[in-house]
């Protein structure tokens, strides 16, 4: 038993430890766990980037259906 994981860390080949946001769960290694400030951090990014892409995907839409054909 590798302990508990909250504030992240890695979990060694054949090592098991105790994570989860909802109760308690183990995983086993080789693992890296992120903690949660981490994961909040990407997913943070990870939504302006789909914000970005949709922002992007809007615009070349609404410049095609603006576009008169040649």
């Amino acid at each position: 038993f590798s302990g508990g994981f909250a504030e992240g860390g890695s979990i060694p080949q054949g090592g098991y430890g105790l994570v989860g946001e909802a109760g308690p769960e183990f995983i086993s290694g080789p693992a890296n766990v992120m903690s949660a400030k981490t994961s909040m951090g990407v997913m943070q990014t990870l939504m302006k980037s789909i914000r970005s892409l949709d922002n992007n995907v809007q615009e070349v839409q609404s410049n095609v259906a603006n576009s008169t054909p040649i």
